[in-house]
């Protein structure tokens, strides 16, 4: 029978190696690997086997290769930002709008916010509050320009706050594609301060009403609540045709 399965290139077994070092915490963000003919030594590898390896480490941001008084494989941890600007790179490709990236959120934060209700302890929500404060002073002192930065704080701390991993990375990512066109739409249109502080302010509001179900540990009002929420945050974003507009990833 034919051997249908590939056997992995020596270079590609050791990136995979140094990557599971590095997930591990066996190699720490800052680390440098040893000199280039130490590791030939130690592994029995070519330096072009190893230089290959080095290459297929940086693809994955995991290695920087560095010049200079210190030269060589600088260790890189895994970053969330830079899986978040990859998705929004590949929604971009998709063509994926601006409404796709925010009704994505009816998929998991209602869900959230239930589990939130639920719990017992709700210490959490003192962080919430506190983000709350920082939205209402931003209002006041009619910082419109830094509102979507501490709403999407908000939005953040409240996958934070339940402490399943997965959604907060989740949450991590679509939160940062959302605030990614909320900036660009905020230098893109031009709206009133009269119309920002209305919108925003009924956001705060929201945000502590969200709070006020939470602690009460109703579930049911808090889902339904913010469903609402960001059904109407999504509307009022996407006005002037913005919901059909094609998302542009950029950083922010």
């Amino acid at each position: 029978m034919e051997n249908k399965f590939k056997t992995p290139k020596t270079s590609s077994l050791i990136a995979n190696d140094i990557k599971l070092k590095i997930i591990r915490g066996e190699l720490k963000t800052g680390d440098f690997l040893p000199p280039e003919t130490q590791l030939m030594v130690e592994l029995g590898i070519s330096r072009p086997t190893l230089r290959e390896a080095f290459r297929i480490l940086e693809e994955q941001r995991l290695v920087e290769i560095t010049r200079g008084s210190r030269s060589g494989a600088r260790i890189l941890t895994p970053n969330i930002d830079i899986i978040s600007e990859d998705i929004g790179s590949y929604l971009q490709y998709q063509k994926a709008n601006n409404a796709d990236i925010y009704y994505s959120r009816l998929g998991f934060e209602p869900f959230i916010v239930e589990q939130l209700a639920g719990l017992q302890d709700k210490s959490f929500t003192q962080i919430l509050r506190q983000k709350c404060e920082n939205l209402k002073t931003s209002i006041d002192r009619g910082d419109y320009r830094n509102y979507p930065k501490i709403m999407a704080q908000f939005h953040f701390a409240l996958a934070q706050s339940y402490g399943n991993k997965t959604l907060e990375a989740i949450s991590h990512i679509i939160t940062d594609l959302v605030l990614n066109h909320q900036i660009a739409f905020q230098a893109r249109v031009n709206q009133s301060p009269e119309t920002m502080r209305k919108r925003f302010l009924a956001g705060y509001k929201s945000c502590l009403k969200l709070l006020s179900y939470i602690e009460a540990s109703d579930a049911n009002a808090a889902t339904e609540h913010w469903k609402l929420h960001l059904t109407n945050v999504t509307s009022g974003w996407a006005i002037r045709d913005e919901g059909i507009r094609i998302f542009e990833n950029f950083q922010n």
